[in-house]
């Protein structure tokens, strides 16, 4: 509430971007909050696609490589889980993909692409 109230003071335009100084005070907050209320872990779930969605978006502005936002959907998969659970219809094998193997995926993959990409041009 406090961001949005100095954006509206300070701002000729309240709902234009995100600065990073305020993407990163959204997430200190958020990840704040999260620990709290649930935990690391669910922090982890809420902070992940927050910051795979700053490094996509910042490495799409640069020139050269443009990363697909597709990568964000794996690092979302926990908070899938979180829901799955409570509705009531989680098991194990669903709570192992959704809090393990996908997570790790995205993860890697991001970073792994951008590693081969650096090093071998492709």
């Amino acid at each position: 509430v406090g961001l949005l109230v100095v954006r509206a003071v300070t701002r000729e335009n309240a709902w234009g971007k995100l600065t990073i100084n305020e993407t990163i005070v959204v997430a200190l907050a958020l990840g704040a909050t999260t620990v709290l209320v649930g935990g690391p872990l669910l922090a982890g779930a809420v902070l992940m696609p927050l910051l795979f969605g700053v490094i996509v978006r910042r490495t799409r502005r640069g020139p050269g490589w443009k990363p697909s936002y597709v990568y964000l959907l794996p690092v979302l998969a926990p908070l899938a889980g979180f829901g799955i659970a409570a509705v009531g219809v989680a098991s194990l094998p669903a709570d192992l993909v959704a809090f393990v193997i996908l997570p790790l995926v995205g993860g890697l993959g991001l970073p792994l692409r951008a590693t081969i990409r650096k090093h071998f041009g492709r």
